[in-house]
Parts: structure tokens; sequence; C-alpha cells
């Protein structure tokens, strides 16, 4: 028996997700973020299959997840947000960096001129992430130095919101405002110039900020980055299901604990579940007597700590549970269902955590 979690990725999900997308930005062009090899899902094989609809480029965060893209015949334009460190390989698989200092900006002009070349850049301006970029206050001074690079060819300006759901719209239309004052202040005419800020937060929330290009990341996976309120995420559908097997039966006696530290103690006589995987193959350990898993079309609730390689359920009252069922650790049953965002709030994090990790350390397989 393989150790570990089979994920089933939902290719016309992500169909019906993007479509959507396409429908609520008005037309407006989509850079699709693959970073995090696709937040779990594989990006070479979701790439591939964006790339056949009206993808204008794609997303990631460094030089190496692009290369894989390449080498998996990627085509469109990739940019890259946060590495300018290897030139060579930027220049040599045709890659837009992102710019934010500007050393790394005269660095890659320089190379580029050396190869006599131009290479396409975007700029990174900092209207309040805090993170990386141009300070928006001092933007336009590095934009106009930037402009005279003669190994640079400007195709974009981004910026990025620093509030992940914007419930609260102050900061985020405070942002906004810095970023439009840059565009209507900008030192060059070039009209073909892509200005992009809103991530899949702002898609669902806040139109004013779609301007000519959307980068969405997790919406395209069909989950939003807000708990509630917006019933726009409704739309969505999920991407990814996560499953397994039942690979063994005991029956425990009342009063028997389980697992590391005895924190769970049969109250009755049991019947117990054994899992093949554990927080080794993404499965989160603070899971641990929260988790619940679906089998038979009912819920089970995961006891005792979940160990390196092992979860272990209560199967009391599941009926007819039989070794190598199918087990769901996320996805629907016929009257039931567990989410990213279910195990997320059990385990005090988000649903991007919980489909990264999960999703980048198991096997995949494609539903076309």
């Amino acid at each position: 028996m393989n150790r570990g979690v089979t994920i089933e990725v939902d290719l016309p999900a992500l169909k019906s997700n993007f479509e959507f997308l396409k429908k609520r930005t008005f037309g407006a062009k989509v850079i699709a973020v693959v970073k995090a090899d696709a937040y779990g899902h594989g990006s070479s094989e979701v790439a591939v299959f964006l790339e056949k609809l009206d993808v204008y480029a794609f997303g990631v965060a460094y030089v190496s997840e692009a290369a894989v893209l390449r080498e998996a015949g990627i085509k469109k334009p990739i940019i890259v947000f946060f590495d300018n460190c290897n030139i060579d390989d930027i220049l040599d698989y045709n890659l837009t960096p992102v710019v934010f200092n500007e050393s790394m900006a005269s660095d890659l002009s320089s190379q580029a001129l050396y190869r006599n070349m131009k290479i396409d850049v975007h700029i990174n301006i900092d209207t309040g992430m805090g993170r990386v970029g141009f300070l928006h206050e001092k933007a336009l001074v590095h934009i106009d130095r930037l402009l005279k690079m003669k190994g640079l060819r400007i195709r974009g300006v981004m910026s990025h919101f620093s509030d992940a759901d914007l419930n609260d719209m102050d900061y985020a239309s405070l942002q906004l405002r810095r970023f439009i004052d840059i565009k209507n202040n900008f030192p060059s005419p070039d009209k073909d110039i892509i200005w992009h800020m809103a991530n899949s937060a702002a898609v669902l929330s806040f139109e004013n900020s779609f301007l000519k290009a959307v980068r969405p990341g997790l919406m395209l996976y069909g989950y939003s980055p807000f708990t509630g309120g917006n019933t726009i995420k409704n739309f969505l559908k999920p991407v990814m299901t996560v499953k397994s097997v039942l690979s063994d039966i005991r029956k425990v006696s009342a009063g028997k604990s389980i697992s590391y530290g005895r924190t769970f103690t049969t109250k009755r006589d049991s019947l117990i579940g054994v899992l093949p995987f554990g927080y080794a193959d993404g499965y989160p350990r603070g899971l641990s007597n929260k988790g619940s898993v679906i089998i038979n079309n009912e819920t089970a609730p995961v006891i005792g700590r979940v160990c390196m390689d092992i979860v272990l359920i209560d199967l009391t009252d599941i009926k007819d549970a039989r070794v190598n069922d199918d087990v769901i650790l996320i996805g629907n049953g016929k009257e039931c269902k567990i989410t990213a965002e279910d195990i997320a709030k059990k385990t005090d994090t988000i649903s991007y955590e919980v489909l990264t990790s999960i999703g980048r350390i198991n096997e995949k397989t494609y539903i076309r």
C-alpha cells in the first residue's frame, strides 16, 4: 500500500472558475497565478490547460518555477514576481521579471544589452504592502531612471493589496489611489503598458481595481480569501479533491487510550480506522481530535493525535466500513462535504496553506 493521499484535480471546475473570472472582470487581461505549484494543483498541468483559454500571462514567484513551465511547453509570458538573481535563466527562458530596485534593473539592462537585446519587465510599486517594491512616494523618480535603461522594455506596472480579504476597504482604497496617481503621472506615453493590482480578494469585492489586468490566484482553484459575507464566492468550484483509503480496522474496548500523548480515550467499545498518511504528507497535525473525513457518505471524526505516518478515525457509527474503502479528506460526499476552508478554520490558518501543503507533496490525477 502506498503512503499518502491522492489528489484529484478537476479541470472542468478550473475552466468554470476562469470563465466566471473573465465575466466578473469585464474581459480584463488575466495573469493567472500558478506559483507554489499552482497552489498545490500542479503548475505544469494547470498552466497547459489554462493556456488554451484566454490567458494573457502566468505569474510565478521564482525563476525555477518559471523554468518548469517553459519546459512544459508554455509559450505565454511568464511574470516572475520576486526573483531577479539568475539573469542568464531569465533571458534564456524569455521570462518577464518584476523589478523592485534600481540595482537589479541595471544588472538586467546591462546583461540584455550584452546580448544585443531588450528584456520585458514589470515594475513593482509598494503602495502599502510593505514587502517589496519602489515606495510610492518616490516611485516616479525611480521609474524615470528605469525608462532610461536601454536594455529594458517596460511592459507592466503592478502593486499588491495588503489586506487579504478587503472587508474594510479604507486602506485598500488608499493603496489604489496611490497607484492610480502614479499611473496618471507616468512619464511615458506607451499605452500598451499593463497596469495590474487586483488579486482574488479584489476581483471578488473591488471593481475599481480591475484596471487593465487582474492577478487571480486562489479563486482560480475554487476558493475565496473571504471567510463570510461575500456571496460572489459561491460561484466558485473547488478544483481539488483529496482521497485516501482505509488501511485497517481495529476493535478497541472502552477505556483505551489512542495515539501519542493519550489525548483520546474510548468511552465505549469502538471500531478504530487506520489511514495511511499523516503530517509528513501535509495533513495538519492541528486536526488532532478536531478533524473529520468522509467514508461511505458519512463523516468520521479524527481521534487522537495525527502522527507522522498514520491518522486514526472513529468508525463506530459508520455503517459497513471495510478495509480499502475510499476516504475523502477534502471533497464532497452525497450529503456532506469537507473543504480546505473547513480545515483551515479548525487549524487556525488559511485555505492557501492547506492546499499548498497537502497538494505539493502527493500524487495527482487530472479529471478532464
